[in-house]
């Protein structure tokens, strides 16, 4: 959920400090009560702007490495997200947008319990257990060790019991034979035991979501559900696989059975090609040759599959930036683990 940025930083500003006191400036300038949608969109344009600087110096700032704005940009999106959430129990259709707010935090600052616990709530809200265990569970993994965090993303004592309490509720039918769900307290043991089932929950469901003709669904599915979608899947010949199921990420185009596999989970170009089909919400790089680079890329792994003739990503600088696809004929399939 990306917009238009009202904040333009001038062309005179090449280094670290003129940028600094550029964003000081800008920030005064919203007053003494500014609102946090404002804060926000500056803390963003300061964050690209940094990493713009260092690239233009040789200096270049890798998409995961913070930056001198990363800690307020969490911060604020927390902030944001937190406003939504409240808003969501009166608006169904706000929930999406602060599952996207604190999935961008979460990304920026993986050591972010608060922003777990949020999502397991909001997922659970939408009635997407299997996902909301796995936010619950890691919630409570990181508070276990929550020390060094920036403080406003730890959780407090009451969190952490709720986390708990919340990720045994959900996994009731997993452990029927436990006789601490009503309980509002663990003692370690059972802490433990929470965590064994949560952490076997995890490997045993799969996020499972689809593009057809431009319509998203999403489910989560057991793991031997996966292996029988897989076979099923061998006979559709329209039909593009992108699997990033504990596994190398890879695209398969079925009508030719032919894969193309990526060195890592992770990789940069998969990305490009999940947000132009609307199955991640994450933003690319403020850098117009990195984004023209990778959606060539990403094209021409396409044509190894021969898919290129029935899917193409594009770019559009309009509205801020977009990726697009404006050819699909084929029905997207689209697996990962809960993990991701």
């Amino acid at each position: 959920m990306p917009t238009n940025s009202p904040f333009e930083v001038p062309d005179g500003v090449t280094n670290d400090a003129e940028l600094s006191v550029w964003y000081d400036r800008e920030l005064e300038n919203l007053g003494d009560e500014p609102t946090p949608g404002k804060v926000l969109e500056l803390l963003r344009k300061a964050d690209r702007s940094f990493r713009s600087i260092k690239s233009r110096s040789n200096s270049r700032v890798n998409r995961n490495d913070p930056t001198p704005y990363t800690g307020r940009l969490v911060s604020a999106l927390m902030e944001s997200g937190w406003i939504l959430k409240i808003d969501s129990q009166k608006s169904k259709t706000l929930g999406p947008d602060a599952i996207w707010i604190f999935e961008r935090a979460l990304r920026l600052i993986p050591e972010n319990p608060k922003a777990c616990y949020r999502l397991g709530h909001l997922l659970k809200d939408q009635g997407r257990f299997g996902e909301a265990i796995g936010y619950f569970s890691r919630a409570l993994e990181l508070a276990s060790d929550q020390a060094d965090f920036q403080e406003d993303l730890k959780l407090n004592t009451a969190q952490i019991e709720n986390a708990g309490g919340q990720a045994v509720a959900l996994m009731q039918e997993l452990i029927s034979g436990c006789d601490f769900a009503d309980k509002p307290t663990f003692d370690s043991e059972q802490v433990a035991t929470l965590r064994n089932l949560l952490k076997q929950t995890w490997y045993d469901h799969v996020v499972y979501l689809t593009n057809v003709r431009g319509r998203i669904e999403t489910n989560t599915i057991s793991c031997w559900d996966y292996d029988d979608h897989i076979r099923d899947l061998r006979i559709n010949t329209k039909a593009l696989v992108v699997d990033r199921y504990n596994r190398i990420a890879l695209i398969r185009y079925l009508d030719r059975e032919k894969t193309y596999e990526y060195d890592t989970p992770g990789s940069g170009k998969l990305n490009y090609l999940l947000k132009a089909l609307n199955l991640e919400n994450w933003d690319p790089p403020d850098m117009q040759n990195t984004i023209t680079q990778n959606i060539r890329r990403i094209n021409a792994d396409l044509g190894k599959i021969g898919a290129d003739k029935l899917l193409e990503v594009a770019y559009s600088r309009e509205d801020g930036g977009r990726l697009f696809c404006p050819k699909c004929d084929l029905t997207i399939h689209y697996f990962k683990s809960l993990l991701d």
